[in-house]
């Protein structure tokens, strides 16, 4: 294992981390630790940054802008973390990255990577307690509900990485199987695991494994190909019709999950454009008060060729994203409608078609 690394298949979201429980620092924020830390930062990205070829170029520039004295007038620890965050941020244009003072972070890091007994008990306790904060959280399932009209509704605010979401995910899925559509709100979803996403995918597909898109490690300079896995579902619903809501704080896995069930014709993306992070990042320890998530692996649409990095996934139906649970709502009925022979099901959806659409007039 590369030191300092946790080289899981992760999608992260880099939007505002708590500050949880940090140590108080005798260190003084002197020239020769700021160098010290630009040093390890410019090492792991010019060893491990997904894209090879901008490792050198984002390294260097970063070293300059040390050396012109951008950090001398920083003398406050997360001060310093949020500007070498904007910097390289700014130099490399991926939001993945990120620099974050936690000394108490940084010490998990260390012992999550640990070999002796010791090491391993402990890192047994860091992951139940994270275990319990997701739990406490849902697993980020945070609303399930049958709208009006038989329509199924899901808001997920993260894909969960823990083998335990999986129940949660099951039984979500499950309270609306029985739904005429489902509407996924991914709107305020910023990312995680790979596994909840091929989890939830392989539910919308058939019997037979589906390509979702690969992974390219820059570490490993390997690709990883994405399928969806049948046996995951308690039963798959290849037929139901589909409706991802975005925003612009979409991001990441979320991204992930609307571009490549838009490019494979799967599902109706309604809402804004999504932020704009196809890459994956990974947990750095920095020294012993900071540590770095650092993109080390992106996407590839096997149908594109690409992804969405820096340019976020369009919807197919452009709507604020305040409006999009209406407007996808509305067009589910309209649609319905269509179809629909039954004259008392259509009697039933012509009313409630005129009451969504007087009701955002």
């Amino acid at each position: 294992m590369i030191p300092g690394a946790r080289l899981s298949m992760l999608f992260l979201v880099i939007t505002q981390l708590p500050t949880s429980r940090l140590i108080a620092q005798d260190q003084p924020l002197d020239e020769a630790y700021k160098d010290s830390l630009v040093r390890s930062i410019e090492r792991l990205v010019s060893d491990n940054y997904v894209l090879r070829n901008l490792r050198d170029s984002i390294a260097s520039e970063l070293h300059l802008r040390n050396s012109n004295g951008a950090y001398d007038d920083s003398h406050d620890f997360e001060d310093l973390a949020a500007r070498l965050t904007d910097d390289l941020q700014a130099i490399s244009g991926d939001r993945h990255f990120l620099i974050v003072y936690d000394p108490e972070a940084a010490a998990e890091l260390r012992v999550e990577e640990g070999e002796d007994a010791e090491g391993a008990e402990e890192a047994e306790r860091i992951a139940n307690r994270k275990l319990v904060r997701e739990r406490r959280a849902n697993f980020w399932f945070r609303r399930v509900e049958i709208l009006d009209g038989n329509i199924g509704y899901l808001d997920l605010r993260r894909f969960s990485g823990s083998s335990a979401a999986y129940a949660t995910a099951h039984a979500a899925v499950e309270f609306l199987a029985h739904s005429d559509a489902i509407i996924i709100d991914l709107r305020h979803n910023v990312g995680g695991s790979a596994s909840m996403f091929v989890l939830l995918a392989s539910y919308f597909f058939g019997d037979s494994p589906v390509h979702l898109g690969d992974i390219y490690n820059g570490i490993s300079d390997e690709t990883r190909e994405i399928w969806t896995r049948p046996d995951l579902p308690l039963h798959t619903l290849p037929d139901i019709d589909l409706y991802v809501l975005t925003s612009g704080e979409t991001f990441s896995a979320a991204e992930e999950f609307a571009y490549d069930f838009k490019h494979l014709d799967r599902a109706i993306i309604v809402g804004e454009s999504t932020g704009g992070g196809a890459h994956m990042a990974t947990k750095m320890e920095l020294n012993d008060d900071y540590y770095m998530y650092l993109p080390f692996a992106g996407a590839v649409n096997p149908i594109t060729g690409s992804n969405w990095e820096g340019i976020g996934v369009l919807p197919d139906v452009e709507v604020p994203s305040d409006d999009a649970l209406d407007a996808a709502h509305i067009m589910i009925i309209e649609r319905k409608l269509t179809d629909e022979s039954d004259q008392e099901r259509k009697n039933e959806l012509e009313t409630l078609l005129a009451e969504l659409t007087a009701g955002i007039e």
